[in-house]
């Protein structure tokens, strides 16, 4: 459900052999964007380690274009001989070394080094997990999780538009909005038109536009 709220319409499903084979899997799988996914067999883990898997993911991910840089953060620590580091994914563009990152509308940091898998790179595009060390930002600011943009533009959402999904039945006053890598806590009130106010207490960088719900009672 996650994945055809969020408009994923290609990918590759990872499985023992038969498995997909299985009119239940199947069944699940109708009509959402999942029904078109590559199936990726295997009869054992050895046989699974001699996949290429990078390979097979690479044409499947976004094209960067150089703009809209955007990474989302899930961690930061010093590291002695090097400084603060945060970990996280590349959402869009290419990030490069040297790049000028906004954590707010003001505050800001030049990227020192990028490493990709542990390597040491001039850049990562789009979709790549790295480690970014930074020239001024702190532990501290980065600890919580968050975003860094190219761009100095952020808003606070106050409304969002919400389509339900024909299998959710219920009418919450919480939801969990996932937003490029991080989950935000909001009490929403909708109306008849699936209008809602929102209540994130937090701004997000103005490219992102667009969450999936989820009801967490």
């Amino acid at each position: 459900l996650a994945l055809a709220e969020a408009g994923v319409s290609s990918g590759f499903f990872v499985g023992k052999k038969g498995l997909f084979s299985s009119e239940k899997i199947r069944k699940m799988f109708r009509g959402t964007p999942l029904e078109g996914y590559r199936e990726l067999q295997y009869s054992n883990l050895d046989e699974l380690r001699r996949v290429e898997l990078d390979q097979i993911v690479r044409p499947l991910l976004p094209v960067s274009t150089g703009q809209d840089k955007l990474v989302s953060i899930d961690n930061a620590f010093n590291v002695k001989g090097v400084g603060v580091v945060a970990l996280g994914f590349v959402v869009s563009g290419t990030l490069k070394v040297h790049d000028e990152l906004y954590l707010t509308e003001s505050k800001t940091s030049e990227v020192k080094s990028i490493q990709v898998m542990d390597e040491n790179v001039e850049e990562a595009p789009t979709g790549s997990r790295v480690g970014i060390a930074f020239k001024s930002f702190t532990e501290k600011e980065l600890e919580k999780g968050g975003y860094l943009s190219g761009d100095d533009r952020f808003w606070l959402p106050e409304r969002a538009r919400l389509t339900k999904n024909p299998f959710y039945k219920g009418e919450p006053n919480v939801l969990l909005f996932s937003v490029a890598g991080q989950v935000l806590t909001s009490e929403v009130k909708c109306a008849g038109d699936g209008l809602c106010a929102v209540n994130m207490r937090r701004k997000i960088p103005a490219s992102l536009t667009r969450a999936v719900a989820f009801d967490p009672s």
